[in-house]
Order: C-alpha cells, then structure tokens, then sequence
C-alpha cells in the first residue's frame, strides 16, 4: 500500500496537516530544522499490517524517522531505512519515494515476541531489537551510485541509534525529538530534528526541545 505525504506542508491526496513535512529556520538563533506529523497515513499503514503492539510502534518510529531523514535531501528515486537485528522482530523496513509515497513492513518471529511480552508486562519495545543495525540507503536508479550510511542499534532506542549516527557522521550539531501515541486506536507521530546552521554553533541538546 503506498500513501503520499507532502514534504512541504501542502495538500495531496487528501491529506491535510494531518500528515506533512515542514521545514523551517530561525535565524535569530543561528537555528534550521524540520518537523515531521503524521496521522492517519500512519494509523492505514499499521491497520493494513495489524501487527502486535511492540511491532506496531517500532515500526512507526522507523517511519517517521525515514520521513524526517528523506526530507533533508534532494533525490529522484527511494529513500529506505531498514532495520536489521538478532532479537524477536528480525527486520523493519521503510521506504520514502521522492513523490511522497510512503511504504513499512516489519517481519518478527512471532513465539520469541509472545514469550518476550508473556515475560513481562512493560517489556521495553527497543530490547526486541538485539545485536543489529540501521542502513539509511538512497537509490536514484541503475545508473547512479547509491548512498548508504549504516549505523549500530546505540543506546535505548532507534533514536539513540539515529542521534549517534548523526553525532558520529556529521559536522553538524543536530538534535531530534519523536514521541508516538498509539493509544485508543488512534495513531499519531511527530518529530522535530534542530540543526545548528553552518555560520552559527549554539549549543543544542535534548533537554531543550520539546513536542
């Protein structure tokens, strides 16, 4: 199934400020950034799936992060964002077409995940994932080279594991914020990533953002 989600703001599809794409600057601050909302393009992919909760809100981390990340480039062709481990959910795969359409899939051994989650009410959704990585890949067809950045699961969530990726690989200061709520069958997600602009170098944490 593949749904379209702007990348500035304005309507397609039907899909309005429900789901979009935002950049924005504040040049007062020396500070650029994006914000990333998503609403009922997320609530028709989880329902198409209907995977179990743990799966389910992984994989609308890994979407809105592959929308956050595929806004900051200029590309004719797929930006994906997959998701490989050792532990209960195995694989997590999202792709973000250069015209919107937006497409995730998550493949898990289903009796490791029931015994994982009969172990323990609250079980941390990121420890489903173990011994595994992120590959951020951009492919703009046959004939041009394909982008790859690959990064470890880091710390306690696959937004750890972006920020480090962004701590190691970028000169850069760059933060991001993600929250997702799953709750009453209404699924809904936002982020907004920061990013000191190259003239400028505020300092930008965590602790300062919040959505």
């Amino acid at each position: 199934m593949a749904i379209t989600i702007n990348k500035d703001g304005t309507e397609k599809s039907g899909l309005v400020d429900d789901n979009v794409i935002q950049p924005f600057s504040l040049e007062s601050s020396g500070l650029r950034g994006r914000m990333v909302r998503a609403g009922d393009v997320l609530k028709q992919i989880i329902e198409q799936h209907d995977y179990p909760l743990p799966v389910s809100y992984l994989l609308s981390e890994a979407l809105i992060l592959s929308l956050l990340l595929s806004s900051m480039l200029k590309y004719d062709g797929v930006f994906t964002l997959q998701i490989q481990s050792e532990g209960a959910i195995s694989t997590i795969v999202t792709n973000v077409q250069a015209n919107g359409h937006v497409r995730a899939y998550a493949a898990f051994d289903k009796e490791a995940l029931e015994e994982k989650m009969n172990a323990s009410k609250n079980v941390d959704h990121f420890s489903l994932l173990e011994k595994g990585y992120i590959a951020f890949t951009v492919d703009q067809g046959e004939h041009t080279e394909r982008y790859q950045g690959i990064v470890g699961l880091e710390g306690d969530s696959l937004l750890d594991s972006v920020q480090h990726y962004f701590n190691q690989s970028e000169q850069i200061q760059t933060c991001i914020r993600m929250t997702i709520h799953p709750q009453d069958d209404q699924w809904r997600a936002g982020a907004v990533m920061l990013q000191t602009m190259p003239a400028s170098s505020p300092s930008v944490s965590g602790d300062d953002i919040d959505i």
